[in-house]
């Protein structure tokens, strides 16, 4: 398989870390539940108009957040020279934190290795003002002659019954 279908079965995962690490609020008792404390539900969206279903399930202590993330069928990734796949559905776990002074907002800069190669990926996310919706991305560094790089983005929102714990 080439690069981007390696890159395309790993985008979930690469996507949900934004998501669990946007989860990350304000440092504060480390036996309080944080804002992002909850399940969401909403969308991952892909190339060509394609989406997925997601489920995020969030706990948050202090700055630091983990979580999984469950992603359904029907997710795809293109870059413009490179061709691309479908995302494989999926569950991942994953960790984070938000810096102090923006504790509504991730933007965490790591590399993957695929089949040798080394990817860099930017996560960023963003918590609504009312803590009842995720916002989030993932953008695949791809090489230069792919094209523009591949930018994942989905919305979700707190499950009905779930309330968004005191910030």
């Amino acid at each position: 398989m080439g690069l981007m279908v390696r890159s395309a079965a790993l985008a979930f995962a690469l996507f949900a870390g934004v998501v669990v690490s946007a989860g990350a609020a304000a440092a504060g008792a480390s036996d309080q539940a944080g804002p992002f404390e909850g399940t969401y539900e909403g969308t991952a969206s892909g190339s060509a108009g394609t989406t997925a279903p997601m489920t995020l399930a969030l706990v948050q202590r202090g700055s630091e957040v983990t979580g999984t993330a469950s992603l359904g069928e029907g997710l795809y990734v293109t870059t413009a020279r490179c061709g691309g796949a479908p995302v494989p559905a999926g569950t991942v776990q994953g960790s984070g934190q938000t810096p102090p002074d923006d504790p509504r907002h991730v933007d965490v800069a790591t590399a993957i290795s695929i089949q040798g190669f080394t990817v860099p990926v930017s996560l960023v996310g963003d918590l609504s003002p009312d803590g009842q919706t995720i916002r989030a991305a993932v953008a695949l560094d791809v090489p230069d002659f792919c094209g523009p790089d591949p930018v994942l983005p989905g919305v979700l929102q707190r499950t009905a019954g779930a309330t968004a714990p005191a910030a």
